[in-house]
């Protein structure tokens, strides 16, 4: 049995969130602000901490940071949840080493399926690591760096407006200089990166079934269907009415 922390200080949102989780067989511990959470977390060890960011005593913020620090929870996936749907504050929850970030309000299942692929994910992880730990490896520069980008590009996966340029800026580095990092690392091309990462994230969400596939170009930033079914073909060779049996609209 899985169980997670949830930290929220709205009550009905809290008790909203720990139902959900009982009723898929979760064990569930609560807490009510990110001081408490952070006691509680170290304590208990949940396989997920799922966390409000405006809090009293202890923002979501300053809750991460401190999880991702202490040697007991710096490794426990950390979803945020919140009512702000503003890039600067996925993007510093992301720097503080977020797993994911949700926007009240949100979709039951979305979030149901966000998290059972984090535990996963990180339960795999850990396996992996038990029977090889020697070759656990220590994060290089170039690791880091793609790291950020694709924080970025996650930070923005909706966003049909997002471009190189905004990319270039919050990895604080120029335009050309991005390019030719880019084209070394990964030989592609700043916006195939951009494509092939979205169209990555939509076989992962039909997969999932998360939504249609008119729903599903929307949330990785396709403005138009038509062009994404064609991009979608051109990559995978098929179309994503082949991945989901969910209708097209």
């Amino acid at each position: 049995m899985y169980n997670v922390l949830i930290i929220e200080d709205d009550k009905n949102m809290r008790e909203t969130l720990e139902d959900i989780f009982q009723l898929q067989g979760y064990k569930v511990w609560t807490s009510v602000n990110g001081e408490e959470g952070f006691e509680l977390a170290k304590v208990r060890r949940p396989h997920l901490i799922i966390s409000d960011v405006m809090m009293p005593e202890k923002d979501g913020f300053s809750l991460l940071k401190s999880l991702k620090t202490h040697e007991h929870t710096r490794l426990t996936p950390v979803i945020l949840l919140t009512a702000l749907n503003l890039t600067d504050d996925k993007i510093k929850g992301l720097e503080y080493g977020a797993d994911d970030y949700i926007t009240k309000p949100f979709d039951t299942r979305e979030l149901l399926l966000r998290v059972n692929n984090l535990i996963r994910r990180q339960e795999s992880w850990k396996q992996q690591a038990l029977l090889k730990p020697q070759e656990v490896e220590v994060e290089s520069q170039d690791e880091r760096f793609l790291r950020r980008v694709r924080q970025s590009l996650e930070a923005h996966l909706s966003d049909p407006d997002f471009n190189v340029n905004v990319l270039a800026s919050e990895c604080h580095i120029s335009l050309s200089g991005l390019q030719k990092k880019i084209k070394k690392l990964t030989n592609k091309s700043l916006s195939q990166l951009i494509r092939e990462y979205r169209l990555e994230r939509a076989a992962d969400l039909l997969r999932q079934r998360a939504g249609n596939i008119s729903e599903i170009s929307k949330q990785v930033g396709f403005g138009s269907l038509s062009y994404f079914s064609v991009c979608f073909r051109n990559y995978y060779g098929y179309p994503p009415t082949q991945v989901s049996s969910s209708p097209e609209n």
